[in-house]
């Protein structure tokens, strides 16, 4: 049975399956073919006489078809009809069953249906479930079509339980065509603390449908109910697998947001590195007959193919057939199977056809991938014969790929953008560099390879754990770094093949081996070659030479084997010294002999035979000191043990057995001879054949050569002869990971000697030690060993010739052992483990053998682990160290409910503190420390929280309604100081981001983040959103402002004892409802011309439609930047309106100003009125006859030639006036403050629309005050003094009437700066003007030394490129006359094209003069009369000439004193010795100049009072001279910098006077201004305050005598707070965090760069309230009524203040109430007056009251205060009650909330005073309920429980219930009636 395929399938399916979108979309009409299907020996003829009528029966009334069909041979076909549209979402079945004539046999066929219904979303985007029960067992499932565009779904599950924990089970399937199921699979599980939610992100599939199943886990069983959310989201690439390409810069991807605001932040990385490689062999062949054969008797061939790749570093890697990948049953091929081999055909590992599964590690060097493909039919393995393959690498380090925004590149995307619903964002994805990739991928990479990896797009980060795309490199050729041609063979190649010829020459005996020894040594390629050519010598005998090479290579192969016997012994015999009492009762004499005899070992020998030291040698082999000797390999003379020691003779050398004695070499058992004298003394040792040696004689021997071992300078090596066997090693594997437990390590115990076990081998047994006790843990017997118990398991490894590994696995959990073996008490400290042997024949001296080992672990815990400090992100923790001999280290683990493990190992066991960072704000993490050794130990834990990120966040009503939209809220969001609040904090207003620039520091763990709002009080709600952002985590906080447009209906109801009345009637209150502000804003800008374009508000009342649009516009003359206005920009005094009546959503204004940056607002209005403003800024364009200087240089000439002294000096004022209003390009040139080097003479990124003002001004941004900075240009050759003399003669605007002086004629250069051309961005540009000096590209206004352009190959080339030369020129800017080409002293070449060029350069000999020295322009490629040309300026000078100045200014503007350095730098000749004459600093003050630093010749002097400065040669003639200087605001009162001279900006010049005094020597002047305010802000008043805040206010200063204040507040107690207000126009502040009943001191200062004088300083008393009499004490304040401690008030900064705020004292008072009519007496100071009290008369009537002395018992009570004047006739009154060591300030009742039987009440007292030693006793009528002495506040009295305390104030609570007879409270009851 078939159904032809549906909507979106090829092939036919088994049945009818409807799930997908677009199964729904047509007729649901499905052709079914039915086939019969008849035995192999049926007939034709039976086949064709086949018929049956089948009778179609559908199962549910949903599925249609024909009701009978007639089945012939051929097979038949029928329609189905589903009919879906009643069905419920879910999961539908039914089957379409086909009977024949029998139908008692059952269906012939069925024809399964199935059809899948989605579940219908709430809303577009959205499914909301607000109520899910779950039992035990029970599954949900849900199916949802997936919105088009979705790329996730975000899963929020809420539980209602308010007790249980609960788990979750969540499954998400998307069904794919030709794709597993799997590879669209989640499974999550996730946690539901009670009545909290959880969050789970699912990839999906757009288009398709998700099914999603809920379930508990299987080990809940207590019911549940959730709620849960489904929302999608959208942000989709326009490819799913990104393929870039090596040889294209850059590929674009664009990614859509289609639903909501979306955070993108794309990332891209390259994980591996795949090698692509063909087949270099393929063959097929058949298989064998016996199993390869199926059973029809067909064969199955297979095609191996294999392939070669190199590694040139040990990685790991993974073979991939992609084509055979990822299939196993649906595979058309029978079984794909690789082999990976090593260059000497060593099997590396293998895999299957699920590649991810298996990887292998390899080292360096060549591999072979051989991979099987199996199939019945050779022809479809012949089409395999190429297939390609992969060798996936991973890359030790990952590339991260570079983003931009732009396909230029030059901005890197380095933020997190909002995307927004509908839009689509390009990514411009550039590859990485060569460097990088052979960085990562190593450096032998290919064409043809591809690195892979993953890109993710959104910010947060469970998005991008769950949706990743595939991300492909393909690499090209690498770039050429030389010359083109065919490559050249690499150097170490052609060595290579050069060694590899001579090595062969030699083994065929043309090559003498004496010449390539030398050169070749111990290398092992020329010992196998020459090993070889021995070989092959049949007349060569085998002696010395050869054992020197087979010893050579075997220690190149093998290496040298350590010491083991040392290690092994010194174990035994002491680790920590408690094995030794064990093994002393088992072999103490030979374990001491033997370790005596190994404390002169010699070292181990490197070689074999070494040239030096003491060796042993066995069988041809050699031996290391300690080796182990199988007394059945040393029988026989030519077996034996051979002593040798190089180059000496021997001369009474011996060897000596275990017992201490000399080994007779004459007897038995033992016998030495071949003793060699020379030339290397030798003793050997054996065992004569046929003789044995006795239980005595297996042990240690010692050989000393060549003298005796009494000598101490003889040289001793060690051997151990034994019986039967020995255990020769015992190890431990220790557990890699020492910071995780359970910890896993495994024993090896290594027996050699006999390998006959069957008959011998009686006892091969681990045991563990704990103190005298023994438990064994594995057995072995003869050829079993059993080893498993409960914390491990062991095995047994033959390695042959009777070598076996014996091993033990074991378990350790820390300290949770509490049965089997490793019981907790045995476990205190070091694992002990021995190992046993008992081998042998019982009638002939069976050997035991025992070894012990020990695996260390700390006995005891860190002690005192304790918490140093915590912030919102990181702990401080520290504790006990332990001694260096019981931890070697520690290890920290910290876990929380919502966060996963991090775990820090801390190495050394004296570092005791550790900070752990990247934690969550406001989480509580358990934190434990264990020691560690070679285990981990016991642990110690704490639980900390951590503090929060935003502690809270309110607001503040500060302006009242007095006009549309002058209602104005400060919005506070108090964040922690871990994080920057001017990067990592920002505000969302309705889901409009907001920068966050106003913040304080109130104290060193919070900041105080300020945002202000203007909430339309006729407009829709305003949502304020504070975010921090810290490690990656977004924690917010919201406050709503005016909900508008909402009707509620109040009632009011009455309370009192007995409990609620009923309600009034409602009123119905209707706040505003009003429409919304309108959509987003755009602009199109021309010369004089707007388009504003807007979309419709997001809400519009139903009752109020729009009726029209109001746009208001107005100029901002003030603002440089249009990018930086906002809302707050708009002044709705100036607006000009314009509306828009008819639906059109853009209107186009006309008249407007170019070059002008304007303000445009829309708002929407309504019958009801306007809602609110939504605001853009832009720029108008640049009219193209802007900025020309055609008429100015016109004017120029005018006043040179016709117009007198007088006319002359009018004309230049004219000129200067309009430079002063004419706006143009200019630009301004940016230094780099801190290595004074000039970068960019002129900002190139500023836009066309961004003319300013001309005018000439003092600069705050900029830090030099020079012609540069002075005018905004270029400089030109004004002369530098006068530069200098302007900028003092006039700062602000004063400039002008100096020049008109001084010099007129030179200002009209500059005019030549007003169509300076822009600076090049790239050498040689494209287009543009530029200027080329000896191979190198320079700026607008670069300066060059005469000397540098001398000759014409060195000459300054102005160069415009595409373009012909039609007259261009160079230009004098002094004299404004052009250079003569053909005289001297400066001569130009020109070059026509294909760049107009113009050369100038001086003569090879020639020189300037003064009048030549200074500023040259270049027009081209017409001369400079052409308003058109392009032009650019150089400066020529002759010696030297200061380049920049510029000022380091503090960091701290809040702070005095303030330090700034000033920086000149000088460029140009460098011979100082001869030539510097003066480089002085000076300070200018009026008129007068005092010189602070100077240099003469070499020498730079400056040190004095207030500052110092230093030279620094930066080599070629470039020197920086620096000078500090002090500010202190106004306090200077002497030295250079006095108090008279800076009432304003402080001025330096710095003059340079350099040369030959025969050779017209230059001074050179240059001045810099930095920036003070001249006066201090003045009426600084109070505006308002409260208990905990003061306002102030001050008359602001002009934006150009300030650019902020800093206000600062300081009190007798409190520390001082100091908050900065940016803007000069801000001048009032609201100071917080403050305290009651305190005196505050405040001032204010302006700042500009530098801070100026403090305004006079006013003195501000916060009052607990503003009216009426109240008490204070200690920064708080208390009702009428309170209590005080005497321990409290015994001093004069602890005095209780009565205070009536807004009057004066006049005969104010405090009275005993007891004794009214003798008034506290101030100043008695007596046992019956112990009271001292103050007075204050204004403004505010106050009496401060304290004890001077102990308080009697008679004087403790009620006192009054009356105030202003006495008691008798005061009306305001208050009491306070001052009592000695406690007092019972409340008692009172929690009245029963149930009126129903049982009642249960709390009674209360509220105890104050001292916390120790008082009693607690509470009587019902005159039964004592609680009768308890000698109580603690800390610890309270029995049946009570302390509630709450603070402030010396204890809240004692005792429960009490009453059943309507009884008062019962803990075990006392007592009947009563009536009150109680």
């Amino acid at each position: 049975v078939s159904v032809s395929g549906l909507q979106g399938q090829q092939s036919k399916c088994r049945g009818i399956y409807l799930r997908e979108p677009h199964h729904f979309k047509r007729s649901t009409h499905h052709l079914v073919t039915v086939d019969p299907c008849f035995p192999e020996d049926t007939s034709p003829r039976d086949k064709l006489d086949f018929t049956e009528r089948i009778t179609l029966v559908p199962t549910q009334p949903w599925v249609h078809s024909s009701k009978h069909i007639i089945l012939a041979s051929s097979g038949r076909q029928f329609s189905v009809t589903i009919d879906e549209s009643g069905l419920e979402p879910g999961a539908h079945y039914a089957e379409v069953l086909g009977y024949g004539s029998r139908e008692d046999k059952g269906p012939l066929f069925r024809l399964p249906v199935t059809v899948i219904m989605p579940t219908p979303l709430t809303d577009k985007f959205t499914f909301d479930c607000p109520q899910l029960q779950l039992s035990h067992s029970t599954i949900k499932r849900y199916f949802f079509h997936v919105p088009t565009e979705a790329t996730w779904a975000e899963l929020k599950f809420t539980s209602h339980n308010e007790v249980t924990r609960s788990k979750l089970w969540v499954h998400t399937i998307h069904l794919l065509p030709e794709k597993a199921y799997r590879e669209k699979e989640t499974l999550d599980s996730i946690i539901l603390e009670p009545e909290a939610s959880n969050t789970l992100i699912v990839p999906t599939v757009g288009g398709h449908t998700m099914e999603l199943v809920v379930t508990q886990y299987w080990t809940e069983f207590h019911p549940l109910t959730v709620s849960f959310n489904v929302s999608f989201h959208s942000l989709r690439p326009s490819s799913n697998n990104f393929i870039l390409h090596s040889n294209t810069s850059w590929t674009r991807l664009d990614v859509s947001c289609n639903y909501r605001l979306e955070e993108l932040y794309p990332e891209f990385k390259l994980t591996h590195h795949c090698l692509a490689r063909r087949p270099t062999e393929a063959v097929i062949k058949p298989l064998s007959n016996t199993r390869q054969v199926l059973i029809d008797g067909k064969q199955i061939y297979e095609l191996r193919l294999t392939y070669n790749f190199y590694l040139s570093k040990t990685c790991e890697v993974r073979p991939n057939a992609h084509l055979l990948s990822d299939l196993l049953y649906e595979s058309p091929f029978c079984g794909q199977l690789w082999m990976v081999y090593s260059s000497n055909k060593q099997l590396m590992g293998s895999g299957d056809a699920y590649p991810k599964n298996y990887s292998v590690k390899l080292d360096k060097g060549n591999y072979t991938v051989i991979l099987q493909v199996r199939h019945a039919t050779r022809s479809e393995l012949e089409s395999l014969k190429d297939l390609p393959i992969t060798i996936e690498i991973k890359m030790p380090t990952y590339i991260l790929v570079d983003i931009s925004p732009t396909r230029c590149g030059q901005t890197k995307w380095g933020s997190t953008i909002t995307a927004r619903p509908g839009s689509t964002l390009p990514l411009y994805v550039f590859g990485p560099s060569d460097d990088r990739v052979s960085k990562s991928a190593g450096p032998n990479t290919s064409p043809g390879d591809f690195l892979t990896g993953t890109f993710t797009l959104s910010k947060n980060d469970l998005v991008k754990k769950k949706v990743v795309y595939p991300v492909q490199y393909i690499l090209g050729p690498k770039a050429s770094r030389g010359n083109s041609g065919p490559p050249k063979k690499k150097e170490k190649d052609y060595e290579g093949a050069l060694k590899e010829f001579r090595l062969h020459w030699m083994s065929k005996g043309k090559v003498s081996p004496a010449e390539l020894e030398e050169e070749f040594g111990d290398d092992l390629e020329f010992l196998m070659a020459r090993l070889t050519m021995i070989e092959a010598d049949k007349k060569n005998v085998w002696g010395e030479e050869v054992a020197t090479i087979v010893s050579k290579i075997q220690s190149q192969l093998v290496g040298t084997l350590g010491s083991n016997v040392l290690c092994a012994m010194v174990s035994i015999v002491d680790h920590k010294m408690r094995i030794f009492r064990f093994f002393v009762d088992m072999f103490l004499l030979q374990l001491v002999v033997s370790v005596v005899f190994l404390l002169s070992v010699s070292e181990v020998i490197s070689q074999c035979p070494p040239s030096s030291g003491i060796y042993l040698r066995h069988d041809g082999n050699c031996y290391t000191n300690g080796s182990y000797f199988f007394d059945n390999d040393i029988k026989g003379e030519s077996n034996s043990i051979q002593c040798v020691l190089p180059d000496t003779a021997l001369n009474d050398g011996k060897w000596v057995n275990s017992s201490g004695s000399s080994v007779d070499c004459s007897t038995d058992p033992l016998r030495c001879n071949n003793e060699v004298s020379s030339p290397n003394a030798t003793i050997s040792l054996y065992i004569p054949t046929g003789q044995g040696i006795s239980p005595s004689d297996d042990g240690w021997y010692k050989c000393c050569l060549p003298t005796n071992c009494s000598d101490p300078n003889t040289n001793i090596i060690f051997a151990n002869i034994f019986r039967w066997v020995q255990i020769e090693t015992i190890t431990v594997d220790l557990p890699s990971n020492k910071t995780v437990l359970p910890q896993t390590y495994t024993l090896h115990a290594i027996k050699i000697g006999s390998n006959d076990h069957d008959p011998f081998l009686h006892n091969a047994s681990w045991y563990y030690e704990s103190g005298s006790s023994s438990t064994e843990l594995c057995t072995g017997y003869r050829a079993s060993y059993n080893c498993t118990f409960m914390y491990g398991n062991g095995t047994s490894v033959n390695y042959g010739n009777g070598r076996w590994d014996y091993t033990l696995t074991v378990t350790w959990n820390g300290e949770n052992i509490t049965s089997g073996v490793l019981s907790q008490s045995n476990n205190n400290g070091d694992h002990v483990f021995r190992f046993y042997l008992f081998f042998g024949h019982i009638n002939h001296n069976p050997v035991a053998r025992n070894r012990g080992i020990f695996v260390t672990v700390p006995a005891t815990a860190p002690s005192s682990f304790i918490e140093v400090n915590k912030t919102a992100t990181t702990i401080t923790v520290s504790w006990t160290a332990l001694d260096s001999s019981d931890a070697d280290g520690y290890v920290v683990n910290v876990t929380s409910d919502t966060d996963t493990g991090q775990t820090v190992q801390v190495k050394g066991s004296s570092n005791n503190t550790i900070t752990l960072n990247g934690l969550r704000g406001e989480t509580t993490y358990s934190i434990t420390v264990r020691a560690y050794q070679q285990l981990l130990g016991p642990a110690s834990t704490i639980s900390v929280q951590t503090l929060p990120v935003i502690n809270s966040i309110n607001w503040t009503l500060v302006s009242s309604i007095t006009q549309l939209n002058n209602t104005q809220y400060r919005i506070d969001c108090l964040t922690t100081t871990d994080i920057n609040p001017s990067t990592d904090v920002y505000w969302l207003v309705n889901v409009v981001m907001k920068s966050n620039s106003m913040y304080t520091s109130t104290d060193v763990l919070t900041y105080n983040n300020t945002l202000l709002v203007y909430p339309d009080p006729l407009g829709v709600s305003v949502n304020v959103t504070c975010i921090a952002m810290i490690g990656g985590v977004n924690y917010s906080q919201s406050v709503i402002l005016h909900v508008f447009g909402t009707e509620y209906n109040i009632s009011v109801a009455a309370v009192n004892s007995v409990g609620r009345g009923p309600f009034s009637d409602p009123i119905v209150v209707e706040i505003g409802i009003v429409l919304g502000p309108v959509g987003s804003v755009s602009s199109i800008m021309d010369t004089t011309w707007a388009v504003i374009s807007w979309s419709v508000p997001s809400y519009i009342p139903s009752d109020y439609p729009i009726i029209t649009y109001e746009i208001g516009y107005h100029i901002l003359f003030d603002r440089c930047c249009c990018l930086m206005v906002d809302d707050d920009d708009i002044n709705i005094q100036m607006l000009q309106f314009s509306n828009s009546t008819n639906s059109n959503t853009f209107i186009n204004i006309t008249g407007l100003n170019d070059m002008s940056c304007y303000i445009f607002g829309v708002r929407a209005y309504t019958d009801r009125g306007p809602g609110s403003w939504r605001v853009i800024a832009n720029e108008t364009l640049i009219s193209q006859y802007v900025c020309t200087g055609s008429n100015d240089e016109e004017a120029v000439d005018g006043a040179s030639i016709g117009l007198g002294a007088v006319v002359g000096l009018l004309t230049i004022s004219l000129v200067v006036s309009i430079i002063i209003h004419i706006y143009c390009f200019i630009k301004l040139k940016s230094y780099y403050a801190a290595t004074a080097k000039e970068t960019n003479k002129f900002n190139d990124d500023i836009s066309m629309q961004a003319c300013e003002s001309y005018v000439v001004h003092k600069t705050k941004d900029t830090t030099d005050t020079t012609k540069d900075s002075l005018y905004e240009c270029p400089d030109i050759n004004v002369y530098d003094d006068a530069i200098y003399m302007a900028s003092i003669v006039d700062h602000k605007m004063r400039i002008f009437h100096f020049f008109v002086d001084m010099f007129s004629l030179q200002l009209v250069g500059f005019i030549f700066l007003l169509s300076v051309s822009e600076v090049i961005s790239q050498c040689p540009p494209s287009s543009g003007i530029y200027l080329r000096h000896n191979g190198t590209c320079y700026t607008n206004g670069s300066y060059f030394n005469h000397n540098d352009i001398t000759g014409a190959s060195k000459s300054i080339q102005c160069v415009l490129p595409g373009s012909n030369l039609t007259g261009g020129e160079w230009v004098n800017a002094t004299s404004g006359s052009s250079v003569d080409c053909s005289t001297n002293p400066l001569r130009c070449n020109e070059v026509s094209s294909p760049n107009a060029t113009i050369s100038l350069y001086i003569p090879t000999g020639q020189g300037i003069s003064s009048s030549d020295d200074g500023w040259y322009k270049c027009c081209l490629p017409t001369d400079c009369s052409d308003s058109n040309t392009n032009i650019i300026f150089a400066n020529i000078f002759r010696w030297v000439q200061i380049e920049t100045i510029t000022v380091d200014l503090p960091s701290d503007k809040t702070v005095l004193p303030q330090t700034y350095t000033l920086h000149a730098i000088k460029i140009g000749h460098d011979d100082h010795s001869s030539f510097l004459h003066a480089a002085n600093w000076y300070y200018e003050s009026g008129s007068s100049s005092t010189q602070l630093c100077t240099e003469s010749m070499a020498s730079y002097s400056c040190t004095f009072m207030y500052g110092d400065g230093m030279s620094v040669d930066y080599g070629n003639g470039r020197w920086d001279y620096t000078l500090t200087v002090t500010w202190f605001g106004e306090t200077i009162t002497s030295g250079v910098l006095s108090q008279s001279n800076n009432n304003g900006d402080h001025v330096f010049r710095f003059y340079l006077f350099f040369g030959h005094y025969g050779h017209n020597p230059v001074a050179r002047n240059r001045v810099i201004f930095v920036t003070a305010p001249a006066t201090a802000p003045s009426s600084l008043t109070e505006v308002n305050k409260t208990a905990t805040t003061i306002t102030v206010n001050w008359t602001a200063l002009d934006s150009s005598d300030a650019d902020g204040y800093v206000v600062n507040v300081t009190s007798d107690t409190d520390t001082v707070q100091t908050v900065q207000v940016k803007g000069s126009s801000n001048n009032t502040i609201t100071l917080n965090g403050l305290r009651a009943v305190t005196t505050y001191s405040i001032t204010v200062r302006a700042y500009q760069q530098l801070l100026g004088p403090a305004s006079s300083t006013i003195s501000v008393f916060t009052h607990c309230q503003q009216e009426g009499i109240y008490l204070g004490n200690n920064g708080n304040c208390y009702p009428n009524g309170s209590y005080f401690w005497d321990s409290k008030v015994n001093a004069a900064n602890e005095a209780i203040s009565c205070v009536l705020p807004g009057t004066s004292l006049t005969t104010g008072q405090w009275v005993r109430v007891a004794d009214p009519d003798d008034p506290v007496d101030c100043n008695s100071n007596s046992a019956s007056d112990p009271f001292c009290c103050t007075n204050v008369t204004s403004p505010d009537a106050t009496i401060n009251l304290y004890l001077a002395q102990g308080l009697p018992a008679a004087q403790e009570g009620w006192y009054k205060c009356c105030l202003p004047t006495d008691c008798l006739t005061a009306s305001n009154i208050i009491f306070a009650i001052i009592f000695r060591f406690v007092q019972i300030a409340s008692f009172y009742v929690d009245v029963p909330s149930s009126i129903v039987l049982p009642q249960k009440y709390a009674i209360h007292c509220i105890k104050t005073g001292y916390a120790y030693g008082y009693d607690f006793k509470l009587k019902l009528d005159d039964i004592q309920l609680i009768n308890n002495a000698g109580c603690t506040s800390s610890s309270p009295c029995n049946n009570s429980y302390l509630l709450h305390s603070s402030n010396h104030t204890y809240d004692h609570a005792v429960n009490v219930t009453w059943d309507g007879t009884t008062v019962s409270s803990g075990s006392i009851s007592q009947s009563t009636t009536g009150d109680q």
